[in-house]
């Protein structure tokens, strides 16, 4: 690693467990996002880590679904049952009771990292609800929700995501992005997200101190 993040830093937003609130985390290099996937991927305090990762080649992929659809609602429900599909794929992650349905979910991500509109038309039924998410934090425990965009383009996606942001959940979400600001500050219901009263912002490079051998990080 060619940079060392303060220790602060570390415990408090790249420990899983340790936030409340929601948090958006800007300009973040692409190797820093792989030190927080794996520094948050692990359970802590309590609570059970939930941790997805959206990159270029995906929303490509399901922007070929999305590219067929008849309409706005029809892109704003494919857009809602990635993002919930991921998002239970993940709290039902090693649940012994919820093994047939976390098959079904991982059916359904195929489909969408596939691109292919037909499939996901036949087993849209499949796809998870906001509150099948809700109901399965309450039954299985608590989570903490990180999420990272990886050149997110897509307002649709973002817009999905920014649906839990909006709802104020009753656990952290933290947003890692490489860009400077989200593609979309709007949910699907045509809210804003706002700062302070939804989610608070950390710049990471006032955390971060570079090796002088090494120079500054380049993104790829």
């Amino acid at each position: 690693m060619d940079f060392i993040i303060d220790d602060y830093f570390k415990e408090e937003y790249l420990t899983c467990g340790r936030t409340r609130d929601n948090f958006i985390f800007p300009n973040c290099s692409k190797e820093f996002i792989c030190f927080a996937q794996d520094s948050l991927k692990i359970d802590a305090h309590g609570k059970k880590s939930c941790c997805l990762c959206i990159d270029r080649k995906v929303q490509e992929k399901v922007e070929e679904i999305l590219k067929q659809c008849k309409n706005e609602l029809q892109r704003k429900i494919v857009a809602r049952d990635f993002v919930c599909t991921l998002i239970l794929s993940e709290v039902f992650k090693r649940e012994d009771k919820a093994v047939d349905r976390l098959a079904e979910l991982k059916d359904m991500e195929d489909i969408f990292t596939a691109g292919d509109f037909d499939k996901y038309i036949a087993s849209h039924h499949l796809c998870p609800f906001p509150l099948e998410i809700s109901s399965a934090v309450k039954k299985y425990g608590n989570i903490e929700l990180n999420i990272f965009l990886i050149d997110m383009q897509s307002n649709d996606i973002q817009k999905a995501i920014n649906n839990f942001i909006s709802s104020r959940e009753p656990y952290s979400i933290k947003l890692f992005t490489t860009g400077e600001r989200l593609s979309t500050y709007m949910d699907q219901m045509g809210n804003r997200i706002e700062w302070p009263h939804d989610y608070m912002t950390l710049e990471i490079a006032k955390y971060i101190t570079y090796d002088k051998e090494c120079g500054d990080i380049e993104s790829e």
